[in-house]
């Protein structure tokens, strides 16, 4: 530990120059990039379907519906979707998409093909919304989400491409569930329609063959409870088709899909602070030329063969110490 010490201390400069080179190159790098707009929009859910779910006490509305946001977003065809609903689709066309600095370096210097194809605009575009965009529970029925751009009116029109998609999905989805209900409980009504005619037909049968049989005659009763079950159930059935049909046309009535946007995305007039980029980037920065100044310090001390004290002598030449003679520094 003393030898890297004094290696330090001898090439301390040399050793603390990769250090700062890398802070400084971080933090150029970091402010070289576009400055950043961040637009956002909150929506607030209500409503009886979508109250917390019984068997996860703990998790909220806002929670289960951010969790169904992102699990769109991960999806390639809802951000294309949203993409070409908004205008980032084509101003990641138009500007070619967000390219590193090596990479608009070696295309000023007409070295494009060093740098490797560009992704496709799709590619981009799901790329940039699965990033950069923040879907965070604002509290127990309300999800706030955001999304930066390079471009103000881009943070907003994509933000609102963003709501009216997911919007779209959410009631194409449950209006599909509402039918695959209504479809279910019409079947069940011919069911138990065709179930009331057999039982009918049974008692009507029985009973114009057995003309004296009484109220106390085991089948004619048996019968009879037949037909006021299977009419019970038919009832039954009728009215859960009835609200079935009602869940159905609610879903396409204004204020039926169960949420609002509360907050509409606006035109930010400000960019975002470069503070937490610039810290992130030193850090970064710093901690690479950390373990680059480590390298060279292990380098430079395995690399130096000079000798400083008697047990080194002896480990080196097993040659045995005579004597010493001590640094002796003038008074000042």
């Amino acid at each position: 530990m003393i030898r890297y010490l004094e290696t330090f201390f001898r090439h301390r400069l040399l050793v603390l120059m990769p250090l700062l080179l890398a802070g400084a190159m971080s933090i150029g790098i970091s402010l070289a990039q576009p400055r950043s707009f961040e637009s956002s929009a909150r929506i607030w859910f209500y409503g009886s379907s979508l109250s917390p779910n019984a068997a996860q006490p703990g998790v909220s509305v806002a929670d289960r519906q951010a969790a169904v946001f992102y699990e769109l977003l991960g999806s390639r065809a809802f951000d294309l979707k949203v993409g070409q609903r908004g205008p980032l689709t084509a101003y990641v066309a138009a500007t070619n998409g967000p390219r590193s600095l090596l990479s608009r370096g070696l295309a000023k210097l007409g070295l494009s093909s060093l740098a490797g194809q560009p992704p496709s605009v799709d590619d981009q575009v799901s790329t940039i919304l699965s990033k950069r965009v923040a879907v965070v529970p604002g509290g127990p029925e309300v999800v706030a989400i955001t999304f930066r751009a390079a471009d103000p009116e881009v943070a907003k029109g994509t933000v609102q491409a963003l709501v009216d998609q997911f919007s779209d999905e959410v009631l194409a989805n449950r209006k599909t569930e509402a039918q695959t209900v209504v479809d279910f409980f019409e079947q069940q009504v011919k069911d138990q329609a065709a179930a009331v005619a057999s039982a009918g037909a049974d008692l009507s049968k029985y009973v114009a063959a057995h003309p004296r049989a009484a109220g106390t005659d085991v089948t004619l009763i048996a019968l009879q409870h037949t037909a006021d079950a299977a009419k019970q159930r038919y009832d039954e059935s009728l009215l859960q088709l009835g609200q079935a049909k009602l869940d159905l046309a609610a879903q396409s009535q204004a204020g039926g899909s169960g949420f609002r946007v509360i907050d509409p995305p606006t035109t930010p007039s400000q960019p975002l602070s470069r503070l937490p980029d610039l810290l992130r980037a030193g850090m970064g920065g710093l901690l690479a030329g950390l373990l680059v100044a480590a390298c060279g310090l292990i380098a430079l001390t395995a690399a130096d063969s000079s000798v400083r004290r008697a047990a080194e002598i002896r480990q080196a030449l097993g040659l045995q110490v005579v004597g010493e003679i001590p640094l002796l520094r003038p008074r000042t």
